[in-house]
């Protein structure tokens, strides 16, 4: 196998839900195989302090953050700005945003999974159709969703609960 057949030198990559767990190793993986990296995530400080660690660890890789909520269709707006304004057009897109509240689904507010579906559904679909055209200029580009949480049977959401 090529030494370099899994290197992203010259790739830009956004990831979002970046400042921490799965979205901070991934983008620390991107990074270390080459690729520059955009973060965004809700809470500024965490996102500084991530891209300060990641500065010192990759000095010879460009990191860029940007507090926002992707939940938000503004902010998904403003994120596909900001991303235009760093290069031309975009290799990597990891939707990597998510959370959950965990409880009986008849206990959920209408807010509450309103707010699940906008964090966990819409944004990746809307920020993969919003980055279609940036992604679209380069041939060897992609879109990575992640979800995690814990399985339950699909009855769980319609059982009574004790």
């Amino acid at each position: 196998m090529a030494a370099n057949r899994w290197r992203l030198e010259g790739q830009l990559a956004l990831v979002t839900g970046a400042s921490a767990g799965i979205g901070l190793a991934i983008t620390r993986e991107l990074l270390g195989f080459g690729a520059d990296v955009l973060m965004v995530a809700r809470d500024a400080d965490a996102l500084q302090d991530a891209r300060q660690d990641l500065a010192e660890e990759f000095p010879e890789r460009e990191i860029s953050v940007l507090a926002a909520d992707v939940a938000d269709d503004e902010d998904r707006r403003a994120i596909l700005d900001w991303v235009e304004d760093h290069a031309e057009g975009l290799n990597i897109l990891v939707n990597n945003a998510g959370g959950n509240v965990t409880r009986a689904a008849v206990d959920y507010t209408e807010d509450e999974w309103r707010g699940i579906f906008e964090t966990n559904v819409f944004s990746a679909f809307e920020l993969s159709r919003y980055a279609h055209p940036l992604l679209t200029r380069h041939a060897a580009s992609c879109i990575v969703n992640v979800g995690s949480g814990r399985a339950s049977p699909p009855y769980a959401a319609a059982r009574p609960t004790a």
